[in-house]
């Protein structure tokens, strides 16, 4: 954090707009919540429907497509963005999560 802080400070706003992609299109998403609703950074929390099992089970699923997100809770996932993840992987990383809801059902 304190390179980042150091070096990439005219960044951080691609950050945040990858964020912000990713968090618009998990609110599109039915069986997922963000939590909150409002992501202010280039870090975003969100909850899993028990439907679709547990977070880490869920993001086990989501790692074997090449998506990597961090299960914080039984039934929370966080996500990050930042210097490596570009506006196109956000867009994909959407298209990986509902391709893999619609495989999961």
């Amino acid at each position: 954090a304190l390179y980042a802080l150091e070096n990439n400070i005219p960044r951080l706003a691609d950050d945040h707009a990858c964020a912000q992609l990713l968090a618009d299109g998990i609110r599109e998403i039915d069986l997922l919540e963000l939590t909150p609703d409002r992501v202010d950074t280039n870090i975003l929390f969100f909850q899993v429907d028990p439907s679709l099992g547990t977070a880490d089970e869920f993001c086990g699923h989501l790692k074997k497509r090449g998506l990597l997100f961090l299960p914080t809770a039984v039934d929370k996932v966080r996500a990050v963005t930042h210097l490596s993840v570009t506006l196109d992987d956000a867009r994909r990383a959407i298209e990986i999560i509902k391709d893999e809801l619609s495989h999961s059902r």
